[in-house]
């Protein structure tokens, strides 16, 4: 869940106003690696560190007792080589699973990412709103059933943020490795998140991207592209599709479902996994109001 704004660290708070960003909303820091975590870490650092370190040294030492100094270095310098290489494989997790951060201010965000526990001010970005050109969210539906029967919960696993320049910024509601190495966001409530993050973000993306639409310029929405006339997706080769050919808009299953009126039997459909699209919501609400 997000922490109060007294709770961030002086050097953002020192960051956040350098920039600029306006007062705190919210802060949420990364979720702690768990018990299962470390109990991996310590069993890797135990089996391909310390154990070959350890077998090595004492195979040279008993190289160098029963034959001498001349048969140390093949006894022990591949296990040691074995686990240097797999302490700086260790050393590398550490660093990408590092300690980050997402502070949500009036004016922008702020990132923190810290390659040890022990540094929280190691690293640090600002991004004001406008430097921003959108943010895509991944849900699943676990189906609950209650006393007005079932009914599906809905819940954000993943998120993507789209800053104007650099590289897209992976927010994700679990805590796995895999995240943590391939130097994932592992956040808390991420839907609190992903809500604060549009309420800010389309306050003034949503009536740019109208009126670019209503002024008959394209639109782009990730891989899908909208104009007033036409709808045009890059997994079809850039091929424009008129609206009168579109049948239907849907959402199912974490995918945008494109259905076609071709005339023919059976209808053509195009599936688009919702991640890739961001600002879908304001994509389906611009096609509502002008072309639907």
């Amino acid at each position: 869940m997000s922490s109060p704004p007294d709770s961030i660290p002086i050097g953002m708070l020192t960051k956040a106003q350098n920039q600029d960003l306006g007062p705190i909303i919210a802060v949420y820091p990364s979720r702690p690696m768990g018990f299962s975590t470390w109990l991996l870490i310590l069993i890797i650092i135990v089996s391909t560190i310390l154990i070959p370190f350890f077998y090595g040294t004492w195979s040279g030492y008993l190289g160098y007792i029963n034959h001498g100094p001349a048969v140390v270095m093949p006894h022990c310098v591949g296990w040691i080589i074995f686990s240097f290489t797999a302490f700086l494989l260790v050393f590398l997790f550490l660093i990408r699973s590092a300690d980050r951060s997402l502070v949500i201010c009036r004016r922008g965000i702020l990132l923190r990412k810290a390659p040890f526990v022990f540094l929280p001010e190691s690293v640090l970005r600002a991004y004001y709103w406008h430097q921003v050109k959108g943010i895509s969210i991944q849900v699943t539906g676990i189906k609950h059933r209650g006393p007005q029967g079932e009914q599906a919960i809905l819940h954000i696993q993943r998120a993507t943020i789209y800053p104007a320049r650099g590289n897209p910024i992976q927010l994700r509601q679990n805590n796995r490795i895999y995240s943590r190495i391939r130097g994932y966001y592992c956040v808390d409530n991420l839907s609190d998140l992903c809500t604060r993050f549009k309420a800010f973000l389309y306050k003034d993306l949503f009536p740019r991207l109208d009126r670019e639409f209503t002024a008959g310029h394209e639109v782009t929405f990730g891989p899908v592209i909208i104009q007033e006339k036409y709808l045009q997706l890059h997994r079809t080769g850039q091929v424009k599709i008129a609206w009168d050919k579109v049948h239907r808009l849907t959402i199912e299953a974490g995918k945008l479902v494109i259905e076609l009126d071709d005339g023919k039997p059976n209808i053509l459909k195009y599936r688009i996994s919702v991640s890739i699209i961001p600002n879908i919501e304001l994509m389906l609400n611009i096609i509502d109001r002008y072309v639907r």
